[in-house]
């Protein structure tokens, strides 16, 4: 009791010197970590009606977020997360005083970190990102490696706000949420949002519609190598539960998030492993540091539930085990199953597994093994983490067995190139797996469609050829410029491409280059099958956005025969499970050479990605898009949160340099620079509203007027237009001349895009008839600005002008609106309109500030 007072003394005095001086150096100097900088820069969430019942809208990384809580049903909240995205690197001066004497120890001829006496000494926030002990650059969330544990309730609403402070775009995907109310929200660049930009916010704002283990990570080029990933848990009643009686205990201590490690953004091959942001140094010809490892404690007698994740980036597939202790499987990907009984668990990228561990072995440490496979296997890479018994020495580790040639002995689950053929006493097939809540006897429904699709990864040996190519369905996929979801209603569909559309261009792919925006489409609210092969030699982890889906079978039929598997699968009928008992993923290996066939009932319509989960594998080409339905089914977005509206968060020294004359706090400027700045802000963030929108628009007319007549002038004007949205050209609007015909069509259909976004903002009712008179469109719109993003708040509905209209943008200079017509503006609240709540977001600054308009004639 003595010892257990004395230690919480020491914390607390510890967090308190860390509140008041900061985190200090071995010598007592103050270190300001790069987080602890950038943050600075950017202005905090500031309460208002609405944010005020958010839990955990503080950015203090000490206290517990309330949102972490014994989960009760009926009882949801709305939890706030403020994250700033931010470039750091491991081993900074914040590190070093890791290193001091007191904390090493030497074992066998290599130095260790006693984490459990710097956890007692030190502050348990700082910031220090160790990971291998070597320097690298990367990127993070918060100061944090892995990312910030998202901890909320089933049914909670999750509100992050993203800032992006690097020099290039990112996204955020909540990989196991299904957004099935939201799907503009799934975090996917140029399908389900616009990306955000250097400098900008964006603010995901979605229910939590699916429980267990999930995690949330970058879903932009090869970010989430680099450490923009965290874990996502989703914790339920216990009566909801059905293995509650499993386990004693579920912390937060006890999620393991796994990852292989690369160096310095080179994302080509793993050069080791981590757990939780930790492990021993693998690189060879390097300057070795102590190694600090990964521990998780545990009392002895008790049961614990466990929950990893693996961010798998290469073509690097890993098995878990712990020595002497049995892992009693109970859930993957967040999805309960009959608990099943192994000694080792393989993961491909992004499965997650829970298991329950009984602490019933004697009072010591106990190596937790990770071992890499496939290209991991070529630098013999593995790592460890230590299973602490409370009470046991710390620094008693067995190091004799540490080789990559160590076999951890036992059943493994999930195994590599996993055949369904059947269990054996050395393995356990994932289709064999039982789901929870599903009478084992009851079938499935044949399926209304079945779909065959391929993953390939071939060597190019051609003439001046050289490097790989990654394929789905023989196409390299290629990222569009313009959002499909965004987009949907603007003629986007021109840009899709598949197997059969190629194929009716006279197109052969497995003989030319196929390189386009590759789109399955499905039909909403089917029972779908997809029969998904491997024909390389090694397998690929598949993760379908949107769903969770059943695997009913997996199997490898080999280099010569893979090629036909439709052809086999229709002559004789490849095995499937029937009943509903099969288990539930949203990530799932093929089998090199192999197949696996999954079923879904596709009710959630829209664009959902569906790709090879090895990084360089899906960015390079190895993805589709599943197109769920037809474009009036999905889902439509609040305009603010769909990436048509640039969410700007500007570092604060720049927001007061753009305080209108007016403001007291403004005396260092004049004013005509104070107002230059502004309407420079100002149009720089309406730029892409108005230019996506031309662009869209006149790529859709280009379609809808097909006539051989006017072809040639409308292919000159898309030319200029282009032109016109190049930053790189100083061709103004005004400049743009476009012929009168298109000129009205235009502004039509800018109208309808602009009624659309308004239609979030009004009460339906303010619409009704307006769209029965075709000739009445929009002739002034006035958009209102705060510092982040624009709003529409009044339309007047005139006939369009009789003269040739012309397409031209005026700034106008707007005094502060009657009370009558804006009520209020609210940070990141409510909007009212005549008196009419309008659910709308917008960011910060609106305190005295000026506002301003822009008129389309």
């Amino acid at each position: 009791m003595h010892i257990s007072l004395v230690k919480t003394i020491v914390l607390i005095s510890s967090l308190i010197i860390v509140q008041i001086d900061g985190i200090q150096d071995a010598n007592g100097k103050r270190i300001v970590s790069k987080y602890e900088s950038i943050s600075q820069l950017y202005p905090q969430l500031s309460p208002t009606s609405e944010s005020s019942q958010w839990r955990g809208y503080t950015t203090d990384k000490n206290l517990q977020h309330p949102c972490k809580r014994d989960c009760v049903e009926q009882q949801p909240m709305t939890c706030y997360y403020y994250m700033v995205v931010h470039y750091d690197d491991t081993m900074s001066d914040i590190c070093k005083r890791y290193l001091q004497s007191k904390y090493r120890f030497k074992l066998n001829g290599r130095e260790y970190i006693d984490s459990f006496k710097l956890e007692e000494l030190e502050a348990t926030i700082d910031d220090c990102k160790y990971a291998d002990g070597l320097e690298s650059s990367i990127m993070v969330v918060n100061g944090k490696l892995p990312g910030q544990s998202i901890e909320v309730c089933y049914g909670d609403t999750i509100v992050a706000d993203i800032i992006n402070s690097m020099h290039e775009t990112t996204t955020i995907h909540w990989h196991g949420i299904h957004q099935k109310s939201t799907p503009h929200m799934d975090g996917v660049p140029h399908v389900t949002q616009y990306p955000i930009e250097p400098g900008q916010a964006f603010r995901y704002r979605f229910e939590v519609d699916h429980g267990g283990t999930n995690w949330w990570h970058s879903h932009t080029d090869h970010q989430r190598a680099f450490g923009l990933a965290g874990p996502l848990i989703v914790r339920q009643p216990n009566k909801m539960n059905p293995h509650s009686h499993l386990y004693d205990f579920d912390m937060s201590e006890h999620v393991i998030m796994i990852q292989d490690w690369v160096h310095n953004f080179d994302e080509s091959i793993a050069e080791n492993i981590l757990i939780n942001g930790r492990g021993r140094n693998m690189k060879k010809d390097t300057k070795s540091r102590p190694t600090l490892y990964a521990t998780f404690t545990v009392i002895r007698g008790g049961r614990y539930r466990f929950r990893v994740i693996f961010n798998g980036v290469s073509n690097c597939p890993v098995s878990m085990s712990i020595d002497n202790h049995d892992l009693i499987v109970i859930a993957s990907d967040g999805n309960d199953i009959e608990p099943v009984e192994v000694q080792k668990i393989m993961f491909h990228g992004a499965e997650r597994f829970d298991f329950v561990l009984h602490a019933n072995q004697d009072v010591a440490n106990y190596w937790i093994r990770i071992k890499g496979y496939s290209f991991c296997a070529r630098n013999q890479l593995h790592q460890e983490a230590v299973l602490h018994y409370q009470d046991a020495d710390g620094r008693a580790l067995d190091t004799h067995t540490l080789s990559y040639a160590y076999e951890a002995p036992g059943v493994m689950l999930n195994e590599l190139g996993d055949d369904a053929g059947g269990n054996s006493d050395e393995s356990i097939s994932l289709v064999s797996l039982n789901a929870r809540h599903i009478e084992p006897g009851a079938s499935l429904p044949s399926p209304s469609l079945t779909y065959y699709t391929s993953m390939n990864a071939f060597e190019l040996r051609g003439a001046g050829e050289t490097g790989f190519r990654f394929q789905m369905d023989d196409i390299t996929f290629s990222m569009p410029k313009l959002s499909f979801l965004q987009t949907r209603n603007l003629g986007i569909g021109q840009f899709f491409c598949n197997r059969t559309q190629q194929a009716s261009l006279g197109f052969n792919c497995q003989r030319r280059h196929c390189k386009c925006s590759n789109v399955i489409h499905v039909p909403a609210h089917k029972n779908v099958e997809f029969v998904i092969s491997s024909k390389s030699n090694t397998p690929h982890p598949i993760h379908l956005h949107g769903y969770t889906f059943r695997v009913l079978g997996m199997g490898v039929l080999g280099e010569k025969r893979i090629g036909q598997i439709e052809e086999i699968d229709k002559r004789t009928p490849l095995p499937r499970r029937s009943g509903r008992s099969a288990p539930l993923k949203d990530s799932v290996q093929v089998p090199a050479y192999g197949y696996t066939i999954i079923q879904f009932n596709s009710n959630s319509p829209g664009y959902w990605m569906f790709h090879c989960h090895i990084s360089p594998h899906s960015e390079n080409g190895m993805a589709a898009v599943v197109r769920v339905g037809e474009d009036i089914e999905m889902q439509m977005c609040p305009v603010s949160n769909c990436g048509l509206c640039s969410s700007v968060t500007l570092p604060q020294k720049g927001i007061e340099k753009m305080k209108p004359p007016n403001d007291t706090d403004s005396d260092t400027d004049s004013d005509e620079e104070n107002e230059a700045q502004m309407r420079q802000f100002l149009e720089a963030t309406d730029q892409t509203l108005l230019t996506n929108a031309m662009f869209q628009t006149q790529q859709q007319l280009s379609k809808e007027i097909p006539s051989p007549a006017v072809a040639s002038q409308q292919q000159q004007e898309l030319t200029r237009s282009e032109r016109y949205l190049d930053p790189e050209q100083k061709t103004s609007a005004d400049d743009l001349q476009i012929s009168e015909h298109m000129q009205t069509h235009i502004w039509r259909k800018l109208s309808a895009i602009i009624q659309n976004q308004i239609e979030f903002c009004e009460p339906q009712s303010q619409h009704k008839g307006q769209e029965e008179e075709e000739e009445k469109a929009i002739s002034q719109v006035k958009l209102v600005a705060n510092a982040d993003c624009f709003i529409s708040n009044e339309i007047r509905p005139e006939k369009l002008p009789q003269k040739k209209p012309t397409i031209k943008r005026r700034q106008l200079e707007l005094e502060q609106p009657d009370r009558s017509t804006l009520s209020s503006i609210a940070v990141s609240g409510e909007f009212i309109l005549n008196g009419q709540d309008m659910k709308c977001w917008a960011q910060r600054q609106s305190r005295n500030h000026k506002l301003f308009a822009y008129a389309e004639r």
